[in-house]
């Protein structure tokens, strides 16, 4: 059994934030700040090839913790 590697992803914003790509397997929505949740690694790298997630990550809006 392979083991699904994950990533958190945290709000940094005080509103709410949505990252709807069905064809990376993103379909997120953080509600508030400092929220926090889980997305596989291989989905989150194919996103940030993506310029609108990606700049969601370089403008601050949303934070990887633990990569």
């Amino acid at each position: 059994m392979e083991k699904i590697r994950t990533v958190v992803v945290q709000n940094m914003i005080q509103g709410n934030v949505s990252i709807k790509r069905p064809e990376f397997g993103l379909n997120k929505v953080w509600s508030g700040f400092g929220q926090s949740m889980r997305i596989p690694f291989e989905s989150l790298e194919q996103g940030l090839w993506d310029p609108a997630i990606r700049n969601m990550f370089s403008s601050g809006i949303l934070y990887i913790e633990n990569l």
